[in-house]
């Protein structure tokens, strides 16, 4: 009897893990997308203000924190690459926990595009000047809404399987 009470905790803790991660990485992808814009927003900013001030121009960004865009560059791409290495964690556990095939596909098109990701983000990382935030946040932006997407799917199918 407690076997079989060990084996059915197991399968309930393992699919509300899944559902746990599914839901988590739907919010994540949510506050990904708003850090991409506000950093998007702030790398521009910096990039202009020497511009304003060689020109005696007034100052009329009160949100401009002084960083220069090259620092606020790597910053964002850190804190991306975090959420990157989280949703790989949550596409990796969808492909091994959620068995159909729909699921299957978006895990590996997911991981696929966290990796192009990853190398993107050690590459802005390494050369913040080159590549600034304000360039590059396009396919962060676009690479959290695919992810929303995946997730939405990934959260359907967690409490559809019976597995």
């Amino acid at each position: 009897m407690n076997v079989l009470k060990e084996v059915f905790l197991e399968k309930i803790n393992r699919k509300s893990m899944t559902r746990a991660f599914q839901i988590m990485a739907i919010v994540f992808s949510l506050i990904l997308l708003i850090i991409v814009v506000k950093y998007a927003q702030d790398v521009s900013i910096a990039r202009v203000m020497p511009y304003y001030n060689s020109l005696g121009a007034y100052n009329s960004y009160s949100n401009y924190s002084g960083s220069s865009y090259s620092e606020l560059t790597s910053q964002a791409a850190i804190i991306c690459t975090l959420f990157v290495l989280f949703f790989t964690t949550v596409q990796i556990l969808s492909l091994l926990r959620i068995k159909t095939k729909t699921m299957k596909v978006l895990s590996i098109i997911g991981l696929s595009l966290s990796g192009i990701l990853l190398l993107f983000g050690l590459m802005v990382m390494s050369s913040p000047g080159a590549i600034t935030f304000d360039e590059s946040g396009g396919f962060w932006a676009i690479y959290s809404l695919i992810i929303l997407a995946f997730s939405i799917v990934g959260t359907i199918h967690a409490f559809k399987t019976k597995s």
